[in-house]
């Protein structure tokens, strides 16, 4: 006489199933990586096979000059030279993509703009 069966397998269909779901999951993750390895570029990822530099390179450089955070990267071909622009600490940082030197820091026009308006606002109770 057979013993009887304390553990019910996982039929088939199931098994199946959670199989190709672990893959998609799993694949998923493997194309964000990807996209994310690229950098954080706004503009210029056509551009990116051709610099040295990272875009996450340019923005460390960029926060080490500014003592800032860095936010949006944009990577262009400016006369001939490659060059990432980025926004930190206030600041726009020009870095050369391929020799990492900071070519200009300049005050960042959009900050300077809201600065402005928020400096120009009127009390006309105080007539």
């Amino acid at each position: 006489m057979r013993a009887p069966r304390l553990i019910r397998s996982t039929p088939r269909p199931v098994l199946a199933i959670a199989m190709v779901m672990l893959l998609a999951v799993t694949a998923g993750g493997a194309v964000l990586a990807t996209e994310g390895s690229s950098g954080p570029l706004e503009e210029g990822n056509e551009l990116r096979s051709e610099a040295t530099l990272s875009p996450e390179q340019a923005a460390a450089i960029a926060e080490r000059e500014t003592g800032g955070t860095a936010g949006d990267i944009e990577l262009e071909r400016e006369d001939g030279r490659l060059l990432y622009e980025v926004e930190a600490g206030g600041n726009d940082v020009t870095i050369d993509a391929n020799d990492g030197s900071v070519v200009s820091v300049e005050a960042d026009d959009d900050e300077v703009e809201d600065d402005d308006d928020d400096s120009e606002v009127e009390d006309d109770d105080e007539e």
